[in-house]
């Protein structure tokens, strides 16, 4: 008779040990997750800076436009009162309306004798929705004895041109 078997176990399967810790995958997302909330932290601050800076550069050419287009007019005044020896006033020789000289940011610009006794010109901003622009008042005004003109404001030093400010 043949000898009788010895019964083989079979091999072992290999496990794993159970890993400790986080996966890569895991490690991947918290680390994008910590990166998009500084990405985020520093978008906002760029933007409270950012902003800001923008809307007073905004301001600032809404101003330099409306002066340009009144400071066109200093040559006309100055001839008039150099010839006529008074001031000119609207819709007097080839001065218009108020109204007529309306631009994107002037409501109205008016011309005629200041209360010192000087020919000038008034320009009011109209500029809806800026509380710091609209209604207020730009003058240009002529010094007789110097020709020089003098520019005076009720707005903002900051977002006047530098004839303007002080």
């Amino acid at each position: 008779t043949a000898p009788a078997a010895a019964a083989v176990t079979p091999p072992a399967a290999s496990v794993t040990p159970p890993r400790k810790g986080l996966s890569g995958c895991a490690i991947a997302a918290i680390i994008a997750g910590v990166v998009g909330v500084l990405g985020i932290a520093v978008i906002g601050i760029l933007a409270a800076i950012a902003v800001p800076a923008y809307q007073e550069y905004v301001m600032r050419a809404k101003v330099a436009t409306g002066y340009a287009g009144i400071a066109a007019l200093r040559t006309e005044v100055a001839e008039f009162q150099a010839t006529e020896k008074r001031c000119p006033v609207n819709g007097e020789g080839n001065f218009g309306t108020p109204e007529s000289y309306a631009q994107s940011e002037i409501g109205s610009v008016r011309i005629g004798r200041f209360d010192n006794g000087h020919c000038g010109v008034e320009a009011v901003f109209s500029v809806p929705g800026q509380a710091r622009l609209d209604g207020k008042a730009l003058w240009l005004d002529l010094d007789p004895e110097s020709g020089q003109w003098h520019c005076s404001s009720e707005i903002d030093d900051k977002y006047l041109p530098r004839e303007c400010r002080g």
